[in-house]
């Protein structure tokens, strides 16, 4: 049976009423005998039983309000940051949306003219590494044997490494030549979607001068460092140790020169570019839409409203309660209310109905 609220909010005193109510005998005198039954008004036990009925619904919504302040409070004071946090996630949704497409359009322009295999980039990454660090084990060592302090000549011995390898990266920018011709198409034979990677179709580079210099740079580096390593280990080991050691690092530079090259491939750099470019959309997408202050404020107020219609559904419990307790009481005082309702009223004790329908 439904528990229903009294008017203070307070433990409810239906279990007393339903054992009252239940109990209850109306006792039947000639001064009130009622002998049209439930044909006509209803008894005064019906009219208190049904108000108390009515009352169940606005009391459950009261109690509904006072248990769910709580949630409506803490939503309330973060109303401000979760609009601010759901308007942002809305508008950076306009950008995943254009950077997937932009992804889309990329790769299906694109893909047919990558030429560096799948995890080719990451094998050049490890081999940088070891060119760097097989660069800087050999020029520490004859420092430190040369009278260098330990620290000192480790940290110099680096950044020569790093200068070995960074010259032989320009290994990339004459890949991209390379590749630029190989890709040439004129422009009036471009499709509408190359159109919009025309400037990797060109086939020319303005720049090309710069490449030239930086080869040169580049290898001018690679024989400065390599003729250093030479003098240093002529000094300590002798002329054919030094011409040992330079040749390495001569021999490092230029594999750096190589694995740049055979790395490096712009198409697969614009592809590469445009998927990471997507996933920072999605990542900050995903912040923005699982924002905290955003998050518990749903929260509340989904359970603001779960408490309010919990309770309202509560109270029209409460009011068929009631209105199931009427019934009983009228059940079990058949002498007074009758068995059912009437279907016309019944003709009072003593009378008897003439044949052309009024009384005798």
């Amino acid at each position: 049976m439904a528990k229903t609220k009294n008017t203070h909010g307070s433990s409810d005193p239906t279990d007393e009423r339903v054992t009252e109510y239940s109990n209850l005998s109306l006792q039947q005198v000639d001064e009130a005998h009622r002998i049209d039954g439930l044909a006509g008004p209803g008894l005064h036990v019906e009219n208190e039983l049904d108000a108390f009925g009515r009352e169940q619904e606005p009391l459950w919504k009261a109690e509904g309000i006072a248990q769910s302040r709580p949630a409506l409070i803490a939503h309330s004071g973060l109303k401000v940051q979760a609009e601010t946090a759901e308007r942002l996630s809305r508008r950076h949704r306009r950008l995943v949306k254009r950077a997937q497409r932009r992804l889309e359009r990329t790769i299906a322009t694109l893909s047919p003219f990558v030429r560096r295999k799948q995890g080719q980039k990451g094998w050049f990454m490890v081999r940088t590494g070891l060119l760097l660090l097989g660069d800087v084990a050999g020029q520490a060592g004859a420092q430190i044997y040369y009278g260098e302090i330990p620290e000192l000549a480790l940290v110099q011995a680096l950044a020569a490494g790093v200068a070995v390898v960074t010259a032989g990266l320009v290994g990339g920018e004459v890949k991209d030549l390379r590749m630029a011709s190989k890709r040439k198409i004129e422009r009036t034979d471009l499709t509408p979607q190359q159109e919009l990677f025309a400037h990797l179709f060109v086939g020319t580079d303005d720049g090309k001068h710069f490449v030239k210099a930086l080869v040169y740079t580049g290898a001018t580096v690679g024989l400065l460092i390599s003729s250093g390593i030479f003098a240093l280990r002529s000094t300590i080991d002798g002329p054919l140790s030094g011409l040992v050691y330079g040749a390495l690092a001569a021999g490092i530079a230029t594999a750096s020169f190589i694995s740049s090259y055979t790395v490096t491939d712009e198409i697969a750099d614009a592809i590469d570019t445009a998927e990471k470019d997507y996933e920072r959309t999605i990542k900050r997408q995903t912040a923005l839409a699982g924002s905290q202050p955003l998050r518990v404020a749903l929260e509340k107020q989904a359970e603001d409203e779960s408490i309010r219609d919990e309770h309202e559904v509560r109270g029209q419990a409460a009011l068929l309660t009631y209105e199931g307790l009427k019934h009983r009481v009228l059940r079990r005082n058949p002498g007074v209310a009758g068995h059912g309702p009437a279907t016309e009223p019944e003709p009072v004790v003593g009378r008897r109905a003439r044949d052309d329908g009024s009384g005798a």
